[in-house]
């Protein structure tokens, strides 16, 4: 099916987290680990609401957007911090130099305010 004249606008989200959604839950004492300097894009949900408001409020246009914070803490240190504030075990990476790819969602974040910059920052129900 063809959207023919039809104003399309696609949000590309980094990983959805905040309230119950801890990605370091899935790593919690976990050995092994590869991807300890990959950078971490994430979004938190109430974050994602906002951009979405913003858009349905200023009638959005045919646009691609990427949504993720501005700051990319790397997988190792993301994982360890929640994990110690969890009060979790915590995961074990082994030592590697392989480095992922920062998705960059400067076009929306001029656009709108977000409540949390860093994953870092994210408050979760625990």
């Amino acid at each position: 099916m063809k959207l023919q004249n039809t104003a399309v606008c696609i949000l590309r989200l980094g990983g959805l987290a905040g309230y119950d959604r801890i990605m370091a839950r899935y790593f919690a004492g976990k050995e092994g680990l590869t991807g300890s300097q990959h950078p971490t894009n994430l979004v938190h949900r109430d974050d994602v609401l906002k951009v979405i408001a913003h858009l349905i409020e200023k009638e959005f246009k045919k646009e691609l957007y990427n949504v993720c914070c501005l700051e990319h803490p790397t997988r190792k240190e993301l994982y360890t911090y929640d994990c110690k504030r969890m009060h979790w075990p915590l995961p074990v990476f082994v030592q590697d130099k392989e480095v992922g790819k920062t998705v960059c969602s400067k076009k929306i974040n001029q656009e709108v305010e977000f409540t949390y910059l860093n994953p870092l920052d994210f408050k979760y129900n625990n």
